[in-house]
């Protein structure tokens, strides 16, 4: 992972002696800085995907995969499902990820068993609700 470049303090009392007095926009220097530190290359998730597998951004930063996978680009790694009675979700900055929505937006085919059993042929982190209908068709 590269090493985070975080400013540093005599840089704020900098930026921050600029801004008030008028020389130069604070928020210029912050934003520079955060860029730098967090790199959402979506080329990143490509190492990831298994063959036949498309993505899409759904969200800055957050990737979603037409397998049912949610990939958080700071992070580096995939969010956990969790498969519930009629859907497929993933915590992500805040909110819930509907999948079945995402995947009708964007062409793909949904279906709830099918990304079930790859999580469980894949051992990928995920949750089962105790609700889940569909559990004893994916195993």
């Amino acid at each position: 992972m590269p090493k985070i470049n975080y400013i540093t303090d005599t840089e704020y009392e900098i930026a921050l002696n600029k801004f008030y007095n008028g020389l130069e926009d604070f928020d210029n220097h912050i934003k520079y800085k955060i860029k730098e530190r967090f790199n959402f290359d979506q080329e990143l998730v490509k190492e990831e995907l298994l063959e036949g597998e498309e993505y899409t951004q759904v969200k800055y930063g957050y990737i979603l995969t037409s397998y049912g996978r949610l990939y958080n680009l700071r992070h580096r790694r995939f969010l956990r499902a969790r498969f519930t009675k009629n859907n497929v979700h993933a915590y992500c900055v805040g909110t819930n990820i509907v999948m079945n929505k995402y995947f009708k937006d964007y062409g793909w085919h949904f279906d709830k068993v099918e990304i079930l059993t790859r999580y469980l042929k894949y051992g990928w982190t995920h949750v089962i609700a105790e609700n889940c209908k569909y559990l004893h068709l994916a195993q």
